[in-house]
């Protein structure tokens, strides 16, 4: 009954813990609505470099505009999303030159 009962709890637990959501990974296309303010989204391209931490695939490209010392790069979502609580944001960024992000 006790080795039943810790089972039970140990699914339950488990299924409650949150999942990470991936909203993109570019590995066929975009998925979503980038939109480049200062610059151009090239959409998925080949992955420059598979050695470092992404070695997927395809990766998404966007190009800063070259009288531009910074550009604004988003997204713009079709509905509203809930961060009230999975409200941890990543976004991993490639350059061939050390740039501050």
């Amino acid at each position: 009954m006790k080795k039943n009962l810790l089972v039970t709890l140990l699914l339950l637990t488990v299924s409650m813990l949150s999942a990470q959501v991936v909203w993109e990974d570019f590995e066929n296309g975009p998925n979503l609505n980038w939109v480049a303010s200062d610059g151009t989204f090239n959409g998925a391209i080949a992955n420059p470099d598979t050695s470092g931490i992404n070695k997927s695939d395809s990766v998404g490209s966007y190009t800063k505009g070259y009288d531009r010392s910074f550009s604004l790069f988003r997204v713009q979502m079709e509905s509203a999303f809930d961060i009230s609580e999975n409200n941890i944001f990543r976004m991993q960024v490639w350059s061939p030159i050390a740039t501050e992000v």
